[in-house]
């Protein structure tokens, strides 16, 4: 599940991370950020600038930088997710979504799935549980930081493939496409 304050350090890679400390792009200091959130106008409490990253990798949201992309492909936000004290209100909710919705689109997430999937029992089963049967083990997709979005692409995946790439690619995801196309 997503953290905040968390204490960064240079083994995070491709996560949320949510107003972490120590991170090398962050200059430190309380401040306030305009905001505008459903036609509201909004001034968010965050932990610090933005330094040293290219405008490629920002995330612009709600006419305004909400967080960015570092050198591991973690989302960062600088914005201060906190519960109970700004997570309770409705546009910190609105950041909060919009960020895991970022996440959650990533193309590295089917891949992360598919390589988990090579030598992981557990998830195997609840993956060919939901793709056969559209059952599903919430504590374990919580646990590999799955959605139920994922494994619905991840099935789109196996529907869209040939089973001649996942003989050549996938060989582990035969037993899942050979039910798939039963």
């Amino acid at each position: 599940m997503l953290e905040s304050f968390i204490y960064f350090n240079e083994e995070y890679s491709e996560e949320i991370l949510l107003t972490p400390l120590n991170h090398p792009n962050i200059e430190y200091k309380w401040q306030k950020i305009p905001l505008e959130i459903n036609k509201k106008r909004y001034f968010i409490d965050t932990i610090g600038d933005i330094k040293n990253i290219q405008d490629n990798k920002l995330i612009k949201e709600f006419n305004g930088i909400i967080g960015f992309i570092d050198n591991n492909d973690n989302i960062i936000s600088t914005i201060v997710f906190h519960d109970p004290l700004t997570l309770n209100k409705e546009e910190y909710q609105t950041i909060f979504n919009a960020l895991t919705e970022i996440r959650n689109k990533s193309p590295k997430k089917l891949e992360y799935i598919i390589n988990l999937l090579k030598d992981n029992d557990e998830l195997f089963s609840i993956t060919q549980s939901f793709v056969i049967k559209s059952r599903y083990d919430a504590k374990v997709l919580l646990k590999y930081k799955i959605s139920l979005d994922d494994l619905s692409e991840f099935k789109s995946f196996l529907e869209s493939i040939s089973k001649d790439v996942i003989n050549e690619k996938y060989p582990h995801l035969r037993p899942i496409k050979n039910q798939l196309i039963r």
